[in-house]
Formats: structure tokens, sequence, C-alpha cells
């Protein structure tokens, strides 16, 4: 996938939204097989002057609360936490644990947020194309 904000390698076989409004740039929905097809989504957003965060730190505390996982890593540049989440029952559909996990990844004039949320159930075979869209993820110039 290639914009004018930024370039990654699109999940093979995953659904794709662009240009969500706000901070989100792009959200992919998959993976189209397995134990829950398409109930993980890896989205990506983009915070800069005036927008809702100021700075990863901000982000992170923000989001990760004080639970498991909200130990902010870094490696390379960038920045990485995860958590869960226990969703309740919703318009006749059964809640449950819903895995969270997030990158920052400075661009210019701001930082992206690459986040890939699922059910614990599609976590595992969610987690490989998170991981190939945020190695080949480079923000535009």
């Amino acid at each position: 996938y290639k914009s004018k904000q930024f370039r990654c390698e699109a999940p093979t076989g995953w659904r794709m939204i662009e240009n969500q409004g706000g901070a989100q740039r792009a959200s992919f929905f998959g993976p189209p097989n397995g134990p829950a097809p398409f109930s993980a989504s890896i989205a990506v957003y983009f915070y800069g002057p005036g927008s809702n965060f100021s700075s990863p730190r901000e982000y992170w505390a923000a989001k990760a609360g004080s639970g498991p996982g909200a130990l902010l890593r870094e490696s390379e540049g960038r920045q990485e936490f995860s958590k869960t989440t226990v969703l309740p029952p919703l318009h006749g559909k059964a809640g449950g644990p819903v895995r969270e996990e997030y990158v920052l990844v400075p661009g210019k004039g701001g930082f992206y947020a690459l986040v890939l949320s699922a059910p614990e159930k599609a976590i595992d075979g969610s987690r490989p194309a998170f991981r190939a869209l945020v190695d080949s993820f480079k923000p535009g110039t």
C-alpha cells in the first residue's frame, strides 16, 4: 500500500478502508480465514500538531492504562505496548477478551500509531500480518 502519508505491506486478502477522517488514515480487516474471519483490524493513525495526542508517551499513557503489558518498550526509534480489554456482550454478540497491540512510529511533524485489535481466538492468526505491516512501514516525507 502506498499513499502520500506512508507506505507499507498491506496484508494479503485483508479488506481495506482509507481516509476515515480524524487521525485514522487506513484500516485493514482480516484475516480472511481461520477461527474468526475478518474479526481483526489493523489501523494506522497519525497524530500531529492540533491532534488529540502531542507525543507518543501521552498516547501510551491514555491507551495503556496500568494493566499487564502496559510497559512501554522501545526498539529502533519505535515504541510498543499491548493490552487486553474485556468487552461486554453488545447487540446480541458475545463479548470477551480483545487483544490490542500498538507500535508508535515517529513521522514528520508527529507520530503514527499502528494498532492491531483482535479477539483472543484470532490474535495468533493476525499477528504475522501485523508484524509484516509494521516491519515494512515507512512514513512519508
